[in-house]
């Protein structure tokens, strides 16, 4: 199981009872979130806040978090470029967007955070549990419907021809299932040599540095499915 680091101490597994950051601006479904992490983490600190401006407050005093949920659509602004900076700031950082929106560049801007959680709020309440249990565990969950949204968008051409051309999303997708060059020539008929030229190509387009920031693309964008 793949752990982070938090505040810079060496990795180990989060806290029996963890602390929760829950950022959102209804106060009924904010007080329904934290009565769930509640019942299901007995003993857990929730911190929470419904403004941009609340969260910067915290921040301010040095509220900590082991997890936070987050609405991005407040009351006074959008959360996406908190958590983008957040996530700049501190890659292992474990948040989890639990967001209503479904515009294209909301969704793009937010599979481009890197952020290691996406809840639609209109899955079901024990979709969000399992979210949060295996975020801090450490991995990644991306919700059925944020990713049946990801392939709808990956269906229109003009989305993502303007980076990668068709045979780049094609081997794009069999890299983000962790296959290797030998195993995706194999599978789409192609050497080797022109299997990694693609890898090298689409990295290069991408703006990505590895194997596992490319397969991490891939499955933000709907390109491939978490197993």
């Amino acid at each position: 199981m793949a752990l982070f680091r938090m505040n810079g101490l060496p990795n180990q597994p989060p806290p029996a009872a963890p602390r929760f950051f829950v950022v959102e601006d209804q106060v009924l479904v904010r007080e329904l979130i934290c009565h769930d992490l509640r019942e299901s983490f007995p003993g857990c600190a929730i911190i929470q806040a419904g403004t941009l401006e609340e969260i910067r407050s915290i921040e301010d005093e040095g509220g900590g978090f082991d997890l936070a949920i987050v609405d991005l659509e407040l009351s006074d602004g959008s959360a996406i470029e908190w958590v983008q900076q957040s996530m700049r700031a501190d890659p292992a950082r474990r948040i989890v967007i639990l967001s209503a929106r479904e515009e294209d560049y909301i969704l793009y801007q937010a599979m481009h955070s890197d952020v290691p959680g996406f809840v639609h709020k209109n899955d079901k309440p024990e979709v969000l549990r399992q979210a949060v249990r295996t975020v801090l565990d450490g991995a990644v969950f991306y919700s059925p419907s944020v990713l049946q949204m990801c392939r709808k968008r990956q269906a229109d051409p003009s989305f993502f021809n303007k980076l990668l051309t068709a045979r780049e999303q094609e081997v794009l997708e069999s890299f983000g299932e962790g296959l290797s060059d030998a195993e995706v020539a194999a599978i789409k008929g192609l050497s080797q040599f022109t299997v990694a030229v693609h890898r090298k190509q689409i990295m290069t387009k991408l703006g990505v540095h590895s194997q596992g920031e490319m397969m991490k693309y891939a499955v933000a964008k709907g390109f491939s499915r978490l197993r």
